[in-house]
């Protein structure tokens, strides 16, 4: 199986561990990242997503959190670029990716394909953002977040608790 693991802000030891073992089970496995990463290791590929330059059109006087959140909203353009040249060559049967904040470009690429798409969730990032960091556009981050939970094939959490916050957001327990 081919696969793509989209990973938008950083290659953790996490990610570089599961597409490792990934590789190990037999499977092709490319790596969508805009950020500097270690070795992955042999045979895993991993394709540089440059960030969008999109901070200099940004007024100064907006603040920082809010060119921070426009960065994230508008580096889903130059992913979703790069995701469907990948998908054209690579032919991915999955799509793996960490949820991110204000990420929907590995969702919209496995709508547009029809190929599942496999969201791991370690938190509820713009309820987190909108309580404990003041982010920016906290409307549009729940709403994309909103988004991609609903398109995703299957919703991996990290714990129990997680996973019954889903349920009880109105994620079908079968997905």
């Amino acid at each position: 199986m081919r696969e793509v693991q989209a990973q938008a802000d950083h290659v953790t030891p996490h990610v570089r561990g599961f597409v490792r073992a990934l590789k190990a089970c037999g499977h092709e496995v490319m790596v969508v990242s805009s950020s500097q990463t270690g070795d992955l290791g042999p045979g895993i590929g991993l394709q540089r997503i440059s960030p969008a330059p999109f901070a200099s059109e940004v007024p100064l006087d907006s603040g920082p959190r809010v060119v921070r959140a426009l960065n994230h909203i508008w580096n889903n353009v130059h992913a979703g670029e790069v995701l469907e040249s990948l998908y054209c060559s690579f032919k991915p049967d999955l799509v793996y990716e960490r949820l991110s904040p204000f990420a929907v470009a590995g969702s919209a690429l496995s709508q547009r394909h029809h190929i599942p798409h496999y969201l791991e969730v370690n938190a509820l990032l713009a309820r987190e953002g909108n309580t404990y960091r003041k982010q920016s556009l906290g409307e549009a981050a729940e709403l994309l977040e909103s988004c991609v939970f609903q398109f995703a094939t299957r919703l991996i959490t990290v714990s129990e608790a997680l996973r019954v916050e889903l349920l009880n957001a109105g994620i079908p327990g079968n997905r």
